[in-house]
């Protein structure tokens, strides 16, 4: 691939004020940079608005941006879809609107946009229903597998589930073994890096500064807690190694 950077981003969950203070940081430039975001853009933040509307923007303006589907763009398609008609499976269809989710919020936002930009929703449930689960590809001739949350370590990459490549925590990164899938490297987010601090003897006290970890040799940590007090949103270039973070 001829590009200069290789951008990935951990979760946003809506804090759009964080966001565009990294993107300022990172100026990502479509005909230089592919870009890549792990999913988790809604929810829980000040303005789902914004954010929806500046990464379907930058989407739709290059195929150099990929945008994958996180668990909170897993939870909104299942609700609308149960809307149109679709009953499977029944015992998550409003777990969006669980107020843990914060969907109830987002729902609110678009509702309130739809009354002056009619179609609005119609257009985020397009877009949320088209995002892929993952994504993969070979930098500096490393094997590198994107995704929201992980995958099942016992299963083949070609027969995993979806619901588990956006739901997985323990389930995958105190599972999978080093060298396992031919020796790729996993991407994710998903995960705060504070709620594995403990684990990882890591002091995130008040002024530290979260980064992005690598949990394993073959496993990498992009979420932040974007909306979790004292977080952060990250993004990190996988050829230079650079690191941004606001």
């Amino acid at each position: 691939m001829n590009c200069k950077r290789v951008l990935v981003f951990g979760d946003i969950h809506a804090c759009y004020i964080k966001f565009r203070a990294l993107i300022h940081q990172v100026r990502p430039n479509l005909k230089e940079d592919f870009i890549i975001f792990l999913g988790d853009y809604i929810d829980r933040g000040e303005n789902p608005i914004a954010t929806l509307d500046y990464i379907m923007k930058l989407r739709s303006k290059s195929a150099n941006v990929v945008c994958l589907r996180g668990n909170h763009e897993w939870m909104a398609d299942l609700y609308f879809s149960n809307l149109k008609g679709r009953k499977e499976p029944v015992r998550y269809k409003d777990s969006w609107l669980f107020n843990q989710n914060g969907g109830n919020w987002t729902l609110r936002q678009m509702e309130l946009h739809e009354k002056e930009h009619p179609g609005y929703i119609e257009k985020v449930q397009s877009f949320i229903s088209s995002l892929p689960y993952t994504y993969e590809m070979n930098i500096h001739g490393e094997r590198y597998f994107f995704v929201h949350a992980g995958v099942e370590p016992l299963r083949p990459l070609d027969q995993q589930v979806e619901q588990e490549l956006v739901w997985n925590r323990e389930e995958f990164y105190d599972a999978i073994e080093p060298g396992q899938f031919d020796g790729r490297i996993f991407v994710v987010g998903h995960t705060p890096v504070q709620y594995l601090a403990r684990s990882l003897g890591l002091n995130m006290g008040p002024g530290s500064r979260p980064m992005p970890l690598q949990y394993r040799e073959n496993v990498i940590l992009m979420d932040t807690g974007s909306y979790i007090p004292g977080g952060l949103i990250s993004c990190r270039d996988f050829i230079s190694g650079d690191l941004w973070q606001a």
